[in-house]
């Protein structure tokens, strides 16, 4: 009876989720209307990667994540639409989306160089209406990039965003777009 009451109890802390557990779309939303980017956006455990400027960290973080990554819809993945994988989780699995790979390459280009990118140039940024996360980075010339999280590999940094962000986000700054004064720019391929 005492084994089967330890073993009941083992299963149960072996079941509740840990601080940083996936989220679903809703809780993720939930979670950064709350300011709370921090939960997904964080250092992660890896070897600083050696770099001289900004835009070689955005290649070689992006070279990195894309070498080791397996990219899944969430839907194939786990079986529902939306999951919300916080960076030190992702490090571990790799596999994961769109927003599972923002989130990874912002940590990392926050972090993990050794030119780190500053909070007030460096984001997840999300459209609820496509369901589609990028990395949008500002240069230190004031110049907007957006970094689309591609299963093909192939690095495309483009000169402007792509679409309206809804919300940005990193490990401290968690904001609607429009309260700071995002609008559309325009589109320049960059490879």
């Amino acid at each position: 009876m005492r084994m089967r009451i330890c073993l009941t109890i083992l299963l149960m802390l072996v079941s509740i989720p840990c601080a940083f557990a996936e989220y679903d779309q809703e809780s993720a939303f939930s979670a950064l209307r709350q300011g709370e980017g921090w939960k997904l956006v964080h250092p992660v455990q890896i070897d600083l990667i050696e770099v001289e400027t900004e835009m070689e960290a955005l290649t070689e973080v992006y070279q990195y994540i894309a070498k080791r990554y397996k990219f899944i819809e969430d839907i194939k993945r786990i079986g529902r639409g939306e999951s919300w994988t916080p960076a030190n989780e992702m490090i571990e699995r790799l596999t994961g989306d769109c927003e599972d790979w923002a989130i990874l390459m912002v940590s990392m280009l926050r972090f993990n160089t050794t030119k780190p990118i500053p909070s007030e140039r460096i984001w997840v940024m999300c459209n609820y209406e496509v369901r589609h996360a990028w990395v949008l980075y500002q240069d230190e010339d004031g110049n907007f990039y957006t970094i689309n999280p591609s299963p093909f590999r192939k690095l495309q940094i483009c000169l402007g965003k792509l679409f309206d962000p809804d919300l940005i986000f990193n490990d401290k700054i968690t904001a609607p777009a429009s309260a700071l004064g995002f609008d559309m720019l325009g589109i320049e391929k960059r490879e």
